[in-house]
């Protein structure tokens, strides 16, 4: 009766998520075994561990099983298989971050957590449940109910639930409301206490409305440290691993090494390869590994990191009040893009990168490297090769991350960015800083299909200098300093292009803001087929007399009431050329050229070509 149960409710999960065969994809058994509190053999296993202990070492062809809550004062080393099930925990205490070393592919007696090493396999599967979903309905502040659009199955009273925001306000992601559930009647979740912030639904254009995401925290088996001290799990086995729905909480420790803060304080900072969830170079093991249902939180350095390791998918993980780069893996050597590692064909799918610290915990000091992340786009090809990686983005959310001016919820970095495939609806809202973020100049990337809304700085910030990105289909909507700040023009050989994007500023003033050129473009930056509304006082504006650029608008749509064009001064040899259906073929330059007409409005002279 219990494995046709667990059955049952891994059949309603498959419905929910879509998927064909769900336990067919997922490799899911049954979600718990008995097995009997003692240290020694039994069902099956060559040992069970109880109650305290100082460290264990699972040797290899050994299976060992987690019963009830363990905790531990030294590592736990995984050589043979570690088995856990709903019920099971193994915690970590008294760690002293402090004394971890970092960095390297062995085991330290310093470094406390969990070691998957050699052949070793963590088998931990907790009760399968819907990791997520998002509303389709708004809620007001002070309502102590949700309506779901699904059946929650897997869900249970007393889980945690983190409803995100979806308001436009500042700090973008000060909305984030946290219960638990207190009843479950269908597909209406009744919480322990009213909301404190209303989540409306916000319409982005173009059909897409969005609801709050609703992230089930709960899961049945969990692995961490402490509030006082953190650990970390490291993988680093040639053997496939099997870890769904499971929970790994006060992870990714951080020690002060040298930074003090502009006040003479010790920064804190994140340690060398001690990540949260870190496979570390497997390469091919995981192919095909699907790790399902996971959440992350409390974690002082990045959550989910595969490096050097292929194949693999990310499948409903949430990381949620996490620090650092949430979805991320190790960078270049250098910055010229010579990668140290890649990262090849691994799939986000339906993954949630939530409330990412812009400060230590225990800091209120943002980070040295304010370029952080829900999501970094790394994985490099060499200099003057292709940068295809074969990761794949699919109906992900970036929210409510912090940082400084450069950081997004989704990043393509200096000599690391990559071309990913996005697929269905991947959304960036409610970030402090940007929607998404590029600050890269080598070689043509895609991006598609992108929604960023709500967010704090720009919907879209594109850097560094001189790029061929092509951009397509992005929407950015109602992002509180506008739609889209152009720094980098066109690198050639190539062409950076924008093709059948949404600039919707919302009263932002502008929806492009076109400043702080440090070369002019090789060819002109191209906007094709792209929608500019309602900016607060112009659609297109130059802020700054840097080095001169060529933009071009091509069959591109701009809302009435305010003027399409603001060029003011500008260096000699920029030109904005026109074509559409309203102005027919026109170009705008700063200086007077044969056949040119002086307009105050658009601060340019303009003729007809």
């Amino acid at each position: 009766m219990r494995a046709e149960r667990v059955r049952s409710v891994a059949r309603a999960v498959d419905r929910r998520l879509n998927r064909r065969s769900f336990l067919r994809r997922l490799g899911l058994g049954i979600a718990s075994v008995f097995v009997p509190a003692f240290m020694g053999s039994c069902s099956g296993h060559d040992r069970v561990v109880t109650g305290r202990v100082a460290g264990f070492t699972v040797p290899a062809g050994e299976r060992w099983r987690i019963s009830g809550r363990v905790t531990s004062t030294a590592n736990v080393v995984v050589e043979g298989t570690l088995v856990m099930r709903s019920g099971d925990e193994l915690r970590f205490v008294d760690v002293d971050e402090s004394t971890f070393v970092g960095g390297g592919d062995v085991v330290l007696e310093t470094d406390v957590g969990l070691w998957v090493m050699g052949e070793g396999v963590l088998d931990a599967q907790g009760d399968a449940k819907v990791p997520w979903m998002r509303l389709t309905t708004a809620v007001p502040a002070g309502s102590s109910r949700l309506t779901l659009p699904e059946d929650p199955v897997g869900w249970k009273v007393g889980d945690r639930l983190a409803i995100t925001p979806t308001e436009r306000v500042w700090p973008p992601d000060a909305g984030f409301d946290e219960r638990t559930i207190s009843g479950i009647a269908g597909r209406t979740i009744g919480l322990n206490r009213p909301l404190a912030r209303a989540h409306p639904l916000v319409s982005v254009g173009r059909g897409i409305t969005l609801g709050a995401e609703v992230l089930n925290l709960t899961r049945s088996v969990v692995v961490g440290g402490t509030r006082l001290g953190r650990a970390h799990v490291f993988i680093r086995s040639t053997s496939p691993q099997v870890v769904r729905f499971v929970r790994f909480e006060h992870v990714g420790p951080t020690k002060f090494q040298g930074l003090i803060d502009q006040e003479g304080g010790e920064v804190r900072e994140k340690i060398l390869g001690r990540w949260s969830f870190h496979l570390h170079h497997c390469g091919e093991s995981q192919r095909d590994v699907v790790f399902t249902g996971l959440v992350v939180e409390h974690g002082g350095s990045h959550a989910f990191v595969a490096h050097d390791t292929h194949g693999l998918v990310w499948r409903g993980c949430i990381a949620h009040r996490t620090a650092y780069s949430q979805f991320w893996w190790d960078t270049p050597a250098d910055e010229n893009g010579n990668p140290s590692d890649r990262t090849l064909d691994v799939l986000h799918d339906r993954c949630v990168a939530s409330l990412r610290s812009s400060t230590h915990p225990e800091t209120t000091v943002p980070h040295p490297d304010d370029r952080q992340a829900g999501f970094g786009i790394f994985g490099p090809g060499l200099p003057g090769t292709s940068h295809e990686t074969g990761n794949v983005m699919r109906d992900c959310v970036a929210v409510g991350g912090g940082g400084g001016r450069d950081a997004a919820g989704m990043w393509w970095p200096s000599g690391a960015a990559a071309t990913w495939t996005f697929e269905g609806l991947n959304v960036s809202h409610n970030n402090r800083s940007h929607g998404t973020a590029v600050w890269h100049n080598n070689g043509t990337i895609e991006i598609a299909g992108i929604v960023a809304y709500h967010n704090g700085g720009f919907g879209a910030w594109h850097g560094a200098y001189l790029n061929d990105y092509h951009m397509h289909d992005l929407v950015t909507s109602a992002n509180i300093g506008g739609a889209l700040k152009l720094h980098a023009l066109t690198q050639g050989p190539g062409v950076q292009e924008w093709t059948a994007c949404l600039f919707d500023a919302a009263g932002a003033p502008h929806c492009l803001e076109s400043s702080d050129h440090r070369f002019s473009g090789t060819a002109p930056t191209r906007f094709v087929r792209c929608e500019f509304r309602n900016p607060g006082v112009s659609h297109v504006k130059k802020l700054e007399p840097t080095s001169a650029e060529i933009l071009e608008f091509s069959d591109c749509t701009f809302s009435p009431g305010k003027p399409e064009f603001i060029m003011g001064p500008a260096p000699a040899g920029t030109e904005w050329r026109v074509n559409d259906a309203q102005h027919g073929s026109i170009a705008l330059t700063p200086d007077e050229r044969p056949g040119s007409v002086w307009n105050p409005s658009w601060q340019a002279f303009v003729r007809t070509v």
